[in-house]
């Protein structure tokens, strides 16, 4: 099931459940490594409300995994990354009361990225859990007269006045006015974030074209990333750094994405699931995209050196990379990367339950 769907089946029922980013995220992923998004600052990681999972072992053997059955699978289910240790055919989750929540959007000017990218940061880390954010840099060709522009935007849950006072409080953080700055009507948790992931479509016009008679929801083109997760708002001089690495003025689809964490997912122990991202306070990463057929073809070398040159400005600010937004390339020591002091305990855990390696990937635990 994918985060849209979720959203609109539990509306109903005045609950909800933690979701990414995007609307065609779909939960079973999500919550094996985690679960990251604009909630994870009220609620938490969405893996740290997983009750229980039903999963199909290697050897072909159903076994529900929770606190008092299968409890070490039950940890590493939580953030251990999918295809790991079997098939999960169901999730049983601990759903959050429905809130209203508003969302906004500012857009501002790329003279002024630097000082934006670090009021952001300041000002996501010190605000109240009910905020939810992300910040983008959006390349030439979305931006206003063919300029680069930079996106702040998210959801509220708290008082729509709260909303506003910290909006205003961002602006006086980055000495600047945004170009445009816009907030949405108080509404349901459902229908605030549809709108806020799929706009004005229907739920079955969001799905991804060639899923649905319906669906024109894009798909992602060939792509190439560097991700990483960080534990403090960065400086101004840091700050240069990150959106000199993006090079503004390359004529290519690309992009400097960072999510807001901290909250609540930092209030549980670092060993007590497998997710150990307890200090993180951004997700930050770059992406770059081309859709020239024969570009796909051929695996642009330009590409990857440009995630690589990426990947090597995160790194001085680095605390750990999360599985769920990996690298495309796998850097030396990974494992040690992604889970930390939890590598050994989900190897063990690996061993235990898969011990032939039957499920393995590229990043399969213990490769």
């Amino acid at each position: 099931i994918q985060s849209l769907d979720a959203l609109d089946a539990l509306k109903r029922h005045d609950r909800q459940i933690i979701t990414g980013t995007f609307p065609t995220v779909g939960q079973g992923g999500f919550l094996s490594g985690g679960g990251l998004g604009w909630q994870t600052r009220k609620f938490g990681v969405a893996s740290d409300r997983i009750v229980s999972a039903r999963v199909v072992l290697a050897d072909g053997r159903a076994v529900v995994a929770s606190a008092d059955e299968h409890p070490d699978l039950f940890w590493a289910l939580r953030g251990g990354g999918g295809g790991n240790f079997g098939i999960v055919t169901a999730f049983e989750l601990r759903p959050v009361d429905a809130p209203h929540l508003t969302a906004f959007e500012t857009l501002w000017s790329f003279d002024d990225a630097a000082d934006v990218l670090t009021a952001w940061q300041s000002w996501a880390a010190g605000e109240s859990d009910d905020l939810g954010t992300s910040l983008v840099v959006l390349p030439g060709m979305f931006g206003p007269g063919g300029r680069p522009v930079v996106k702040v935007w998210g959801v509220h849950h708290g008082a729509a006045e709260e909303l506003e006072r910290a909006l205003d409080a961002l602006t006086d953080l980055a000495g600047v006015k945004p170009a445009h700055r816009e907030t949405t009507a108080t509404g349901p948790y459902a229908d605030v974030m549809h709108e806020a992931l799929c706009g004005s479509k229907t739920v079955q016009q969001c799905h991804r074209t060639g899923t649905g008679p319906e669906a024109v929801g894009h798909r992602h083109p060939y792509t190439r990333q560097a991700y990483r997760l960080t534990g403090r708002p960065v400086t101004r001089t840091e700050a240069e750094s990150l959106l000199r690495a993006w090079e503004p003025d390359l004529d290519a689809e690309h992009y400097l994405l960072c999510i807001a964490l901290g909250g609540a997912a930092n209030r549980v122990g670092r060993t007590e699931t497998a997710y150990v991202h307890r200090d993180a306070r951004f997700l930050t990463g770059y992406q770059i995209a081309t859709r020239d057929p024969e570009a796909v073809a051929r695996g642009p070398v330009e590409l990857d050196a440009w995630a690589d040159r990426c990947a090597e400005a995160l790194a001085p600010l680095a605390t750990g990379s999360y599985i769920n937004f990996p690298d495309s390339r796998t850097p030396p020591g990974w494992e040690a990367d992604h889970y930390g002091e939890n590598a050994a305990r989900l190897r063990a855990v690996k061993r235990a339950y898969d011990p032939d390696g039957f499920f393995r990937h590229g990043r399969s635990i213990g490769s």
